[in-house]
């Protein structure tokens, strides 16, 4: 080689060696400059990158799926307590029903002559205490499970029993 051409030999790969001394080393497509983006290619990192990407929207698209499973469940446990609480609110109402029936019943024992005044002012306070708890359960200060419900029910037809009795020694007719 002579030396003009070894000059201009070594001043292209100086100015090459300046060339890349100037690559930020940027990964991000929008940054990289033309050689970062001709190492980035031949390294994977744009491959690494596009996959990375991908992995997180398919994390990304299982989150999404398994928060609609979620929030179908709790949609689905809404409507469930909402017809039980419907059946429940269905049953106080006959439970007040009940309960008004018997004290009319009461009221008509009132007035008979042969019936035993302490059990029927003691039939009288069962009845008003069974509406304070009716009350509190229709206003939901009170308890409105099954189990309650089903106590109410029974008290109710104890009471209805008890009338039933006074009724048949006191001979009022209905």
């Amino acid at each position: 080689m002579h030396r003009p051409q070894r000059l201009v030999a070594l001043a292209a790969a100086a100015l090459a060696a300046a060339s890349l001394g100037a690559c930020t080393g940027a990964q991000d497509p929008s940054q990289a400059g033309f050689l970062d983006g001709v190492g980035n290619l031949a390294s994977g990192t744009y491959d690494r990158r596009i996959q990375e990407r991908e992995v997180a929207a398919a994390n990304a698209n299982a989150q999404a799926d398994a928060l609609a499973r979620r929030a179908a469940e709790l949609e689905a446990e809404r409507q469930m307590l909402a017809a039980e609480e419907a059946a429940a609110a269905s049953r106080l109402q006959r439970v007040n029903a009940q309960v008004y029936a018997e004290q009319q019943r009461l009221a008509t024992l009132r007035s008979a002559q042969n019936v035993d005044q302490i059990q029927l002012s003691q039939l009288e306070d069962q009845i008003a205490r069974l509406q304070q708890e009716l009350r509190q359960a229709q206003s939901g200060e009170g308890p409105r499970d099954e189990a309650e419900i089903a106590r109410l029910e029974r008290e109710i037809q104890e009471l209805r029993s008890l009338i039933d009795g006074m009724m048949r020694t006191a001979a009022v007719v209905e």
